[in-house]
């Protein structure tokens, strides 16, 4: 008897026994639950994170497959039908992306913003893009120059919107001029350098690296970088030749040509840019009584419009001094600044009321009355938000005034992308836009609150805007038709200048439309690729492929960051492909440039604009406008450069966040949502969106 033997048998069974039963007890669970899991809820909830996956990549077409997919698994699933809506929504198909949403709220389960989002849109495809003067504004922000313990200004004048947001002030008593941002807080302090300023009037923006600044009390226009240095003066006291006495408010015509009012010589001086004395105007002849005191001046469609305060008139006169006619009398009272308002529509400062001028029908309407207070309005003009901006000389503050209507609707926002490749870092793309579509700029870090998980609000870091990125990201879609057969060296050409003229930093893709859609040359080919591909011959059909490639080149840029922009080239009379007229609509493709921050500009390849058929040039037009872009020759006398270089100033509306997430990923497997707030002013807007962390072994 080998009792070792025995032992180290009985061993080997006992623990193969409890290695069993421990296996059975670990899977008899599964096992017994296995047969009441809802599979479909399980791979409707697999595709819904293909889809955000596929959405925050800017692979829309692919997250719209996804979605569809999950949604046939989990048919009630409220969230996966607001990710389709939002998905129809980037690719264009807004009445498709508003009934689903609506689904979602009939069901009950919609939240107030997704009802906000569906008002919104709604409206906003109703509207009409053009503002109109008769919108009501209202005082919604002041601020004061006088502090309780110090002063920031003192007798505020000349006001000067910037691009970015932000703008300049004039103060007569301080001898300085202002830098503030969209939220009142003051940038930069502008002294005038070693002789600094002496009563400083008006400041006027001539372009992005020079602004003008008229000098009351020295009689002298000083110009200089928009940080105040570089400083150069022209000008000097009396009343003759290229002289100056007194010079208030400052405009720029077309050309470049400076214009400034002199209240001590009663009479507008013109200089060139450097300071080169060129004309002046204002004395009585040819029907016109002459001035008394000229104040406010603006160069707009091509003509002179001067203020005269103490004749309570508005005069007009053509770019050489040369008087056409007068308006206001009986009705302005105290008219000082004078700016643009709209296209149509001169905004005029009138002591205690803001007027709004219409120079083709000669009329006045009242826009805002601040009766009783005791205020002189001496100048207002509109930023690039839309809002109102007023300096009051006797109160020293300036004012701040928007359209009731976007108090109470809010702004629009959106988050178009999450990027968490880099989790617990996640960045996010947002979009802010007023009622109307247009983009909002110049907004800080402190304009955005950020929350996860409907949890504690935190304050992200605002990374960049998207107007400060530098460069285009633009699409060359060249039209390949019978009507282009021969003019392949007309259109190589105008590639080449359009390369040349696109800012440092841009980003260029070719697309040619034929009988098919076809991408020619990817971002970042070779000059001569570009023009190789714009050289092929175009295939000899009548109709091309239009819209498919726009559609092509508009899905490609939809995820970049930046400003964006399609530019056709054309010869403006080939007819659409027939095919077209179903898929992508008209409608559907400007939503979709629009929606995704996409400017679309229209070359023909002629002297002037002149279209074969009404068609083309229709839906050309429908889609500039509503993208914010344009119709052009291409041999205008301009040239195509300046074109090209205004887009590149074109206000975005973007900004780029980060955010370092607090959130549990459960390897990848937890849907985390994100809500980023914006306010500014009165207004505020918010959107929520969400993202999956990628698994940790990625």
């Amino acid at each position: 008897m080998y009792t070792p033997e025995i032992g180290y048998n009985l061993s080997v069974k006992h623990w193969s026994f409890l290695i069993f039963i421990t296996i059975l007890l670990f899977l008899l669970p599964v096992l017994l639950v296995s047969q009441d899991l809802d599979w479909d809820a399980l791979r409707g909830s697999e595709e819904f994170r293909f889809g955000v996956q596929a959405y925050n990549s800017g692979l829309f077409d692919n997250a719209l497959l996804s979605f569809e997919r999950a949604l046939s698994y989990s048919p009630l699933e409220a969230l996966y039908k607001e990710w389709l809506g939002r998905t129809y929504h980037r690719l264009g198909y807004d009445a498709t992306a508003l009934s689903l949403w609506r689904e979602v709220l009939s069901s009950g389960e919609g939240s107030a913003l997704l009802q906000q989002r569906v008002d919104v849109i709604s409206a906003r495809n109703s509207l009409e893009r053009e503002r109109s003067a008769m919108e009501r504004f209202v005082l919604g922000e002041v601020l004061q120059g006088r502090q309780a313990d110090y002063t920031l200004f003192a007798r505020p004048l000349g006001l000067e919107p910037w691009p970015d947001g932000s703008y300049f002030l004039t103060s007569f008593v301080n001898n300085e001029v202002y830098h503030f941002n969209l939220n009142g807080g003051l940038l930069h302090t502008l002294q005038g350098g070693v002789l600094g300023f002496s009563r400083p009037y008006d400041v006027m923006r001539y372009s992005s690296r020079r602004i003008y600044v008229s000098e009351f009390g020295a009689d002298r226009i000083a110009y200089c970088r928009p940080d105040g240095s570089q400083i150069v003066r022209f000008g000097r006291s009396g009343g003759g030749a290229g002289e100056l006495s007194g010079p208030q408010f400052l405009a720029r015509d077309q050309e470049g040509y400076i214009y400034v009012t002199e209240a001590g010589n009663r009479r507008v001086s013109k200089f060139s840019s450097e300071g080169d004395f060129i004309l002046s105007f204002g004395r009585r002849g040819n029907g016109f009584n002459g001035f008394r005191t000229p104040s406010g001046i603006v160069v707009h469609d091509g003509k002179v419009f001067v203020s005269d305060t103490r004749q309570g008139r508005v005069f007009c006169f053509d770019l050489s001094g040369n008087f056409l006619y007068e308006a206001g009398a009986d009705v302005l009272i105290q008219p000082e600044g004078i700016s643009v308002f709209s296209a149509r529509e001169l905004l005029i400062a009138d002591g205690e009321r803001l007027m709004i001028f219409q120079p083709v029908s000669r009329s006045f309407e009242l826009l805002a009355d601040f009766e009783g207070d005791n205020r002189r309005i001496v100048d207002a003009v509109r930023d690039v938000n839309g809002n109102l901006l007023v300096s009051d000389f006797n109160r020293s503050e300036l004012g701040v005034l928007s359209e009731l209507s976007t108090m109470y609707s809010g702004i629009f926002v959106e988050i178009e992308r999450i990027d968490a490749t880099g989790f617990p870092d996640i960045y996010l793309d947002v979009s802010v836009r007023d009622r109307l579509g247009d983009p909002i700029v110049g907004l800080r870090e402190s304009n955005f609150i950020l929350s996860e998980g409907h949890g504690m609000p935190g304050s992200p870091a605002l990374l960049a805007q998207g107007d400060a990125l530098e460069g285009i990201q633009a699409a060359l879609v060249l039209e390949k038709s019978a009507y282009t057969r021969g003019r392949e060296d007309e259109l190589a050409a105008a590639v080449e200048d359009i390369l040349e003229a696109l800012p440092e930093g841009s980003s260029v893709r070719l697309y040619t439309a034929g009988e098919l859609p076809v991408k020619e040359v990817p971002p970042g080919g070779a000059g001569s690729d570009y023009i190789a591909a714009a050289q092929r011959t175009s295939y000899d059909g009548v109709s091309f492929a239009f819209a498919e490639t726009m559609r092509m080149a508009a899905l490609e840029l939809a995820p970049l960051r930046g400003r964006k922009l399609i530019i056709s080239l054309g010869s403006g009379r080939a007819p659409l492909r027939r095919d077209e007229s179903s898929a992508p609509s008209t409608p559907v493709l400007a939503n979709l440039l629009s929606t995704n921050g996409i400017r679309f500009a229209y070359v023909q390849l002629e002297r002037q604009l002149s279209f074969g058929n009404d068609e083309g040039r229709d839906i050309y037009s429908f889609l500039a406008n509503e993208s914010g872009g344009g119709l052009y020759p291409l041999y205008r006398p301009a040239g195509i450069a300046p074109v090209i270089s205004e887009y590149g100033e074109r206000p975005t509306g973007r900004y780029y966040l980060k955010l370092i997430s607090n959130m549990d990923p459960d390897y990848g497997k937890q849907y985390l949502p994100v809500e980023v707030e914006v306010a500014y002013y009165n207004r505020t807007g918010r959107d929520e969106l969400g993202y999956y962390a990628p698994p940790p072994y990625n």
